[in-house]
């Protein structure tokens, strides 16, 4: 992951279930901090599992500023101002899917904030590149993007070409498109 980041290039972590995919990016995290790359950093995941990652980030890196982005609509309102007007102190922000992509203020804040690092655990979900949740996280302003993923391909050679693509859309779409019309065929 670091030879990937030196590169300016993004990328899928696709090590099987229970190998410590979510262990490798906090490390890569920690080890970007160590090097003076504070951040701001992006989590989302699924919902389940955001609990255990906000654990994990205690356990593993304590000494990383986690905000977890969740809540009411009130929550998340106070929660954005803080943010985008540096009243908040962080390194890393963690947050679910479906708050990602909440309503527009929620969508907004991600696309204002300047991120190194936006990280997509079961990064799976990103498999259909004409979804409404696919369209908008490629809005995250983002320098990298890394997938965490157990499955990369699940069904189709499109799907894997949908994550290449959310990764790296300058380097990928054109062959999206070209491999979508072949399969539609």
């Amino acid at each position: 992951m670091l030879l990937m980041y030196e590169h300016k290039l993004s990328g899928i972590l696709a090590d099987e279930m229970g190998l410590g995919k979510t262990i490798q990016a906090i490390a890569f995290l920690a080890e970007l901090y160590q090097m003076g790359i504070e951040g701001p950093h992006l989590i989302i995941v699924p919902a389940s599992t955001l609990d255990n990652w906000v654990r994990e980030m205690k356990l593993w890196c304590p000494s990383l500023k986690v905000v977890v982005y969740c809540g009411s609509l009130e929550d998340r309102r106070y929660l954005r101002h803080d943010l985008l007007d540096d009243k908040t102190e962080y390194n890393v922000i963690v947050t679910t899917y479906n708050m990602a992509i909440g309503n527009d203020n929620d969508r907004g804040l991600f696309r204002k904030l300047r991120l190194k690092y936006a990280l997509f655990d079961e990064g799976h979900m990103l498999k259909n590149m004409n979804s409404l949740r696919y369209r908008h996280l490629m809005s995250i302003n983002a320098e990298h993007r890394l997938l965490l993923t157990g499955t990369p391909l699940q069904n189709n050679l499109l799907e894997l070409m949908s994550l290449l693509n959310f990764i790296m859309p300058s380097l990928f779409s054109s062959s999206t498109h070209q491999l979508s019309k072949m399969f539609s065929m």
